[in-house]
């Protein structure tokens, strides 16, 4: 099968490229909005995508999704209503913690790339403001600090998209339990550059972090914005792709009785004026899997002008000769 996006190799650890024309067929995203949903009904035909613009004027500050993840974040002041709980020793350890951390991180590292992306990124950065990052995780720190000018990041991975935690229903030493799963879960991005699968895959397990929702807004709001609304993304076989709100609860279609894992999910944020939007799917994007039969071909198909951004890992054997 013909690929999609031909990949272009920046330096030794870096690729990033720019999209070509998708088929005739498929109607190109209109340019004007490029923050929008994926598909908003269930009646979409077969390889049909659909978009609706954002709506969420006027921004509150304080909602569940912004409280939570400041909490999980250290931003101490804040959480609004989930203030107090910096009061405990778990959570203002937590802050201590992530503070101490996210200094080292901008001083090594962050300040670096941002300044190396201003000069090697400058002309993806001007002509998209869509970024493609496949086997990304909850990695949205590299693209903000490669991609800062986009209005939309679509993610994607193995990794369980999960939920955030429901902190005013913790029991005893809950608190405790999860702001330590949270920081091991945030080792290997403080210590390297990167996340490894086998590694997330445990720590994103539902009796640890509980997928990698929390991590991928907790790198949202370091990097000074708020949550504005989560929502999730449902697949329906290779029908469409739905978008319901954060609580709300979807059957299973071939199994009435089950509550139906979400495909996807999408949050928006925002700086000032500055809205964006990210979009994780976890999906494998294998052959077998990613083909022209597939929904979510048709999704990647349907935005001709996104700028693809893969990180690799630059690997060094040595042997004895």
């Amino acid at each position: 099968m013909k690929p999609i996006i031909p990949i272009l190799t920046i330096f030794t650890a870096f690729v990033c490229c720019n999209g070509v024309e998708p088929k005739q067929e498929i109607k190109e995203e209109p340019k004007k909005d490029t923050v929008k949903p994926v598909v908003v009904v269930d009646s979409v035909k077969k390889d049909e995508v659909t978009y609706s613009p954002l709506v969420y004027a006027p921004f509150n500050p304080d909602n569940q999704f912004n409280n939570i993840t400041a909490v999980i974040s250290g931003l101490k002041g804040k959480a609004h209503k989930l203030n107090y709980l910096f009061d405990s020793v778990a959570w203002s350890t937590h802050e201590e913690f992530i503070e101490k951390s996210w200094k080292k991180l901008e001083r090594t590292r962050l300040k670096s790339m941002r300044t190396w992306a201003e000069k090697e990124f400058a002309k993806p950065n001007a002509e998209s403001k869509v970024v493609f990052y496949p086997f990304s995780g909850p990695d949205y720190l590299t693209a903000d600090a490669f991609f800062p000018s986009a209005d939309k990041y679509i993610m994607l991975g193995l990794e369980p998209v999960g939920k955030l935690p429901d902190l005013k229903k913790f029991k005893p030493g809950e608190h405790s339990d999860y702001a330590q799963d949270f920081k091991e879960s945030l080792g290997d991005i403080f210590d390297k550059s990167y996340f490894i699968t086998r590694k997330m895959l445990h720590d994103f397990g539902k009796q640890k972090v509980n997928g990698l929702l929390p991590v991928l807004t907790f790198f949202i709001r370091k990097t000074g914005y708020d949550i504005a609304d989560v929502k999730y993304l449902y697949r329906f076989k290779q029908d469409s792709i739905v978008e319901r709100p954060y609580d709300t609860k979807v059957m299973d279609r071939e199994n009435p009785k089950e509550t139906k894992k979400p495909f996807g999910v999408r949050i928006d944020f925002v700086k000032g004026e500055k809205q964006k939007t990210v979009y994780y799917f976890k999906y494998d994007v294998s052959n077998k899997f990613f083909n022209d039969t597939c929904i979510f071909y048709s999704y990647v198909a349907n935005n001709p002008n996104w700028v693809t951004y893969i990180k690799a890992r630059l690997i060094c054997c040595i042997t004895d000769l």
